[in-house]
């Protein structure tokens, strides 16, 4: 939040001397003499808080963008193996971390342009899917499916793969959507493989 003079202040530093029962108080937005007056400086992660008439105080003012990229380093080191063994299995390396390879297995629908074995059921959808595309194809066979542009203007899209979670991809995937350049493809077995990870 912010705070202006033109407000009321949501705690004094008289009032806070009333206030006894509080143990903690955290401002997230480090409001330097703002809404809660007896925020007097910035703390780190290192050190977090300091002591106002009794009452600890946390306003470490890095703390909003510090959760995401924790939340970044962590499921970045939990996915790391899962990629790892994507990556062994395209350059056909022995794979050394079984558990990551039967996950992954577990968790894949097609492979090399194929359907999985226990998958094989949803061949006829997906010719059905594709002969649905090929007949709105040949009713507008000069202009590119779905969008009604002449195939002629519509230039090679690179090809990018976000594997994220939640919020934290979020902004990532907003970037990328909106480059004409860019065909986006969000792994859709990342929330197994969070099922997986947890």
């Amino acid at each position: 939040m912010g705070w202006n003079v033109r407000f009321p202040r949501l705690l004094t530093t008289s009032q806070l001397a009333l206030a006894k029962r509080l143990a903690a108080i955290g401002d997230i937005s480090c409001d330097i003499g703002g809404g809660l007056e007896f925020v007097s400086r910035a703390t780190t992660i290192n050190a977090p808080s300091y002591d106002v008439n009794g009452v600890t105080v946390v306003a470490v003012d890095i703390l909003p963008a510090s959760l995401p990229r924790d939340a970044s380093i962590h499921f970045s080191e939990k996915l790391l193996r899962y990629v790892r063994s994507v990556i062994n299995g395209y350059k056909d390396v022995k794979e050394e971390d079984l558990e990551a390879c039967n996950a992954l297995k577990g968790a894949t629908i097609t492979s090399r342009g194929r359907l999985e074995k226990r998958h094989e059921w949803l061949a006829q959808k997906i010719e059905a899917w594709r002969a649905s595309q090929e007949s709105r194809r040949s009713d507008t066979s000069d202009m590119h499916p779905g969008i009604g542009v002449k195939r002629e203007r519509v230039a090679k899209k690179k090809r990018v793969l976000v594997l994220g979670s939640g919020m934290v991809a979020g902004p990532a995937v907003d970037e990328l959507a909106g480059r004409p350049d860019v065909g986006l493809v969000v792994g859709e077995y990342c929330s197994r493989l969070l099922q997986i990870l947890a």
